[in-house]
């Protein structure tokens, strides 16, 4: 048995393709912010979103990065703050310790522990504040980013 494909039918099968895939552009939700900072469309599936669903594409998009850049300008928490809280756990035991064995220490080797817990927890907190400070400027730059992009979809949607 033998199928004769006549050029009609070629042409019904490739609308019959180009409308299921309309179809799909046209009922995909959106899940991810896929507009760059300047306001440009990432991917040709997205491009084809956008062209099918027209101002439901762009009010998606203004929704995602206006949740993202309200998220990004919340206060946050430093990024060494759960380190921090161990650390403090940990000098809570070591002071248990430390007051345990106090009478086995001359007052000599008691100073030179104090210093050394004191030097430990100096270099500790330097790095803790240069890892929040490398954070925060980061963030600092994706805040700025989403605002970029906020304003080229609302300019988007204006015109």
């Amino acid at each position: 048995m033998t199928f004769y494909f006549n050029p009609m039918r070629k042409y019904v099968i490739a609308l019959v393709i180009l409308g299921l895939l309309a179809g799909y552009f046209y009922t995909s939700r959106q899940r991810k912010l896929v507009i760059n900072d300047k306001g440009k469309i990432e991917g040709l599936g997205n491009r084809c979103r956008a062209l099918v669903q027209r101002n439901n594409f762009w009010e998606g998009q203004l929704k995602l990065a206006s949740d993202l850049y309200n998220k990004s300008i919340e206060p946050h928490k430093p990024s060494s703050a759960d380190i921090q809280e161990l650390y403090k756990k940990y000098r809570q035991a070591e002071d248990a310790l430390n007051e345990r064995m106090n009478d086995l220490y001359t007052p000599d080797e008691r100073l030179a522990e104090k210093y050394r817990i004191k030097a430990d927890s100096v270099l500790r907190a330097a790095k803790w504040r240069l890892g929040d400070e490398e954070t925060e400027a980061a963030r600092m730059k994706e805040t700025a980013s989403y605002k970029a992009i906020v304003e080229a979809i609302e300019k988007r949607i204006k015109n």
